[in-house]
């Protein structure tokens, strides 16, 4: 790779790290970066006008957003669980955030610690998942079409579209560098993110996020108010907001309690599948057990990727004060959750962190007794691991299809993983110590609904009761409870913005077309919001 290519590389993934961080704690959703990356690169590479024939500069795209996208899947994992401990313990949270240095080194431990084992185990998974499976891989086919499309310098300029027009209106709405054209204490709905991750996501988002916010005011509000016009009391009225964190308690036990039931099938199945079980039966139809094994087994000894991913994991634990043996407990669980993950997005393209970071979660603190920043640190490591293995799975895939050798490929992504580890912790700095988490600007939804999930047995139990019943008639509905949740607590005003955006995808006829211009939209906004705080801090 050239020095340009390598710069380039190490710029998007920089860039990536800082819209995914705000995008994925400012709302419920992390949006795939990769297509934008290519566009990106793409531009960059035809600019420099190097004569070059096409494959080798789709290759050469290709690799650029290898680099760059895992800066993007990690800041997601790491904004989506990481604020879970100012909502368990908020003395312990700001603690963490007096010291930058020490803040920014734990981040890149984490993301170091997280990133090899990740990487480690999408290269175990890559030969059964890619060719014996032959998975499709929608996200690696669309990051392929992206990369081949002949329109690839129209999209590239509706990105730029999108960006351009967004940061004007940024900066005429802040009155930051230009004079106020718009009044000042806009509304949470003129943040166009929220309008262009609406139109991404379409209903399937809206349409939850809508029920939750009536729900509160039809259903929550005449609850807590029962004892008013019914004869009978089943609690006193709450404080609203506690009432409504209570029910929402119910809300995501009514969706996670039955994945939890399915888990033990989940684990065993794996366990046959990855264990010397198989060696075992071949062992009883007449054939070596120990030969078999040891032929079959990861040579760790020789390893140093395993060697290097234990010993960041051993060091980190221990400097937090995790009893060693959890390591015995984790390892195996986030080995099943990293597998699982990687097979339902090699089907679908969907990514379910939340899910399969709970799978690893609720075991570990049954077992053992943990403190909040120790079950944070665990569900953020847990958590970054398993989409790192994902992400490495579908670049696998882009690679296959761009006819680039697989271990270019995973070397570029620890190209990625070193540069994520020395920048995302400056960038989340930044972010939480400038904006207020559970404010409309940093809400953290998918924090607060961990921390509620751990939190669920401190409620009145008669609410939880009652969310969880809601949660499960949502469920016989098609409605998805977790998104239920966040319209209720989520301010109106980001409800507003996300239906509002999901509306307009209701009025264009090839939604992929409008893609990029989104892209250039939350990208513009998330950079304009690093800015301002910068600007802020000089």
């Amino acid at each position: 790779m050239s020095i340009f290519n390598l710069t380039l590389s190490v710029v998007l993934t920089m860039f990536s790290s800082v819209v995914l961080s705000y995008i994925s704690m400012a709302t419920m959703i992390g949006p795939w970066i990769a297509p934008t990356l290519v566009l990106i690169a793409g531009l960059a590479l035809r600019l420099k006008k190097k004569s070059i024939s096409s494959q080798k500069q789709n290759q050469e795209i290709a690799l650029i957003q290898t680099v760059g996208s895992i800066g993007g899947i990690i800041a997601t994992a790491v904004g989506f669980t990481l604020p879970t401990l100012y909502f368990l313990d908020k003395p312990a949270f700001e603690q963490l955030l007096e010291n930058p240095a020490t803040f920014c080194i734990l981040i890149g431990a984490i993301v170091l610690g997280s990133g090899s084992l990740g990487i480690l185990l999408g290269r175990a998974f890559g030969r059964k998942l890619l060719v014996k499976e032959n998975l499709p891989f929608p996200i690696g086919h669309l990051i392929h079409k992206t990369i081949t499309s002949q329109s690839q310098t129209s999209q590239a300029k509706r990105m730029l579209t999108g960006f351009s027009i967004t940061g004007l209106f940024c900066a005429l709405r802040d009155s930051l560098s230009l004079p106020s054209l718009i009044p000042a204490g806009f509304p949470i709905t003129l943040m166009p993110m929220l309008w262009a991750i609406g139109f991404i996501a379409g209903t399937a988002i809206a349409y939850p996020l809508l029920v939750g916010m009536i729900s509160k005011y039809l259903v929550l509000y005449p609850i807590n108010n029962h004892a008013s016009y019914l004869p009978i009391k089943l609690f006193p009225v709450l404080d609203k907001a506690l009432f409504s964190m209570a029910f929402c308690s119910g809300l995501i036990l009514a969706q996670v309690l039955p994945g939890l039931l399915r888990y033990p099938s989940i684990i065993w199945g794996s366990i046959k599948q990855y264990s010397g079980y198989t060696y075992l039966h071949r062992f009883r139809s007449g054939k070596s057990f120990i030969r078999k094994l040891m032929a079959g087994a990861p040579k760790l000894l020789t390893n140093l990727e395993a060697i290097f991913a234990l010993a960041i994991t051993a060091a980190l634990f221990t400097y937090l004060k995790f009893p060693l043996s959890i390591i015995f407990v984790m390892i195996p669980l986030t080995v099943v959750s990293a597998y699982h993950i990687s097979y339902i997005a090699g089907k679908i393209g969907l990514a379910q962190i939340g899910r399969f970071t709970t799978f690893v979660m609720i075991p570990i603190m049954l077992l053992f007794k943990l403190t909040p920043l120790q079950i944070t640190v665990l569900c953020v490591f847990v958590s970054s691991c398993i989409t790192v293995s994902t992400d490495l799975l579908i670049d696998y895939k882009v690679g296959e299809l761009c006819n680039i050798n697989l271990e270019r490929i995973r070397r570029y992504q620890w190209l990625g993983l070193i540069v994520t580890a020395a920048c995302l912790g400056y960038f989340l700095w930044i972010l939480l110590t400038n904006l207020q988490v559970g404010s409309t600007e940093l809400f953290a939804q998918r924090g607060k609904a961990r921390a509620l999930l751990i939190q669920s047995f401190n409620f009145n139990w008669v609410v939880v009761s009652l969310g969880f019943l809601y949660g499960l008639i949502l469920k016989k509905l098609k409605i998805n409870p977790t998104m239920v949740f966040g319209g209720i607590l989520m301010p109106n005003g980001l409800t507003i913005g996300l239906v509002f955006g999901a509306t307009l995808s209701l009025f264009v006829k090839n939604k992929e077309n409008y893609m990029p211009f989104c892209s250039g939209i939350f990208a513009s906004e998330s950079l304009w919001m690093i800015i301002r705080i910068a600007a802020g801090i000089i």
